[in-house]
């Protein structure tokens, strides 16, 4: 396993919390292979996933790709959810900024909050994404785009009054570098704000198994940790809440001032029992869901292996009756899996072959865009996911 420092404390000492995938080739040719795990510093008590081949290079190129999907919120979540939630971020942002503000937002997907506040009276926002599509999207709103990763970018030092970091920072291997650079794109005087997963919500949430672990979140937090963003990288917290993004998704909501003192790192005692917390409960809500399929034997379609489920396959439906895997990605298609006595390869959904079948929908993300695409093929198969197990059980 590649055993490089802490990116924040710096620390060289891990412990393993549990196993996260064992090819890394699941998520497109950008990745050689290789395991991950999810470790915690020993030193700080930072949780994060640690790689056994790749870094930063790989995840740039990936999300340059068709190997990664960047969400479009409003097909994910009804309007009034996601307008619900971007009026919460304005208004987290909105006293710390003018309408002169040049804002500056870091991976801003397909442009949708940066029209937002737009259309709320901020138009000096700039977008800096590197997924092709995503530009298309932006500049397709009039929005003005930074064609760029992050980490490539050519730095003016002290354009932007607020950097915002909304749900981006998780997704950075090198979070360290990452602050650095957002920083040095601060104004004196200004902010960055930052949005990432709650570790402590995971627990909370009635969602399938796994769904705040994927391989594209490469750093999980809780407050504890966000204090250490500031002790270790010259940063003091003006302003701090919670939300529950899209009603589903905890969120830590953090402002963020420049500031020139470093102060000591704290232990994050909250991150890793949470973490663990969490494992074990996906663990019993899986073996729940599948167990009637073990039961009855009746033929099953995996749909939906990604970067969010892959996982779900390391011995979760291995007594049941599998008979295909499908993804429509077709980076995925042609990868194998071994699902109980059964190698099966990934296949385009076009090549579903059992009416009897049912399709059991590993995505919670993607579930309403799946389902639709059943039903658009032609399918009439009964479905399964495990988040209608987890709305039978409450």
């Amino acid at each position: 396993m590649n055993s490089k420092p802490c990116k924040i404390c710096g620390g060289t000492h891990f412990k393993k919390l549990g196993a996260l995938c064992s090819n890394m080739k699941i998520m497109g040719p950008q990745f050689s292979g290789g395991s991950c795990d999810i470790v915690v510093c020993s030193d700080c008590g930072f949780v994060f996933n640690q790689y056994e081949n790749a870094d930063q290079s790989c995840f740039d190129s990936y999300y340059r790709s068709s190997s990664s999907k960047t969400m479009d919120y409003y097909d994910i979540y009804p309007r009034d959810i996601i307008d619900a939630y971007f009026e919460h971020l304005l208004h987290n942002l909105e006293h710390y900024i003018t309408k002169d503000s040049r804002i500056l937002d870091v991976a801003g997907g397909h442009g949708q909050l940066a029209q937002y506040l737009i259309e709320h009276g901020y138009p000096n926002i700039t977008v800096l994404e590197i997924k092709p599509e995503c530009i298309q999207s932006v500049k397709a709103l009039g929005i003005d785009v930074l064609e760029d990763s992050l980490f490539d970018l050519q730095i003016q030092n002290g354009e932007y009054d607020l950097v915002l970091c909304d749900h981006s920072l998780e997704h950075f291997v090198n979070l360290d570098v990452a602050i650095q650079k957002m920083k040095m794109l601060i104004k004196v005087g200004g902010h960055l704000y930052i949005e990432v997963p709650d570790v402590e919500g995971y627990q909370k949430q009635d969602e399938a198994p796994y769904h705040f672990l994927t391989y594209e979140h490469v750093c999980h937090f809780s407050d504890e940790t966000m204090d250490n963003l500031a002790n270790c990288f010259g940063l003091q917290i003006v302003n701090r809440n919670k939300c529950l993004k899209g009603n589903d998704y905890p969120t830590l909501c953090v402002m963020y001032a420049l500031d020139s003192a470093n102060r000591p790192v704290q232990k994050d005692s909250a991150s890793e029992p949470a973490l663990v917390h969490y494992i074990k409960k996906c663990e019993k809500d899986i073996a729940e869901a599948v167990s009637r399929f073990e039961a009855s034997q009746v033929p099953l379609i995996l749909w939906g292996i990604g970067a969010s489920t892959a996982q779900l396959l390391s011995g979760n439906f291995d007594r049941c009756n599998v008979i295909q895997l499908v993804d429509s990605n077709p980076a995925r298609q042609g990868l194998s899996f071994q699902v109980g006595n059964r190698v099966l390869q990934v296949e385009d959904p076009s090549q579903i072959y059992s009416p009897e079948a049912v399709i059991f929908i590993l995505s919670t993300a993607y579930k309403r865009n799946i389902e639709k695409n059943i039903r658009s093929l032609g399918y009439e198969n009964e479905t399964a996911s495990l988040e209608s197990h987890m709305e039978k059980q409450t």
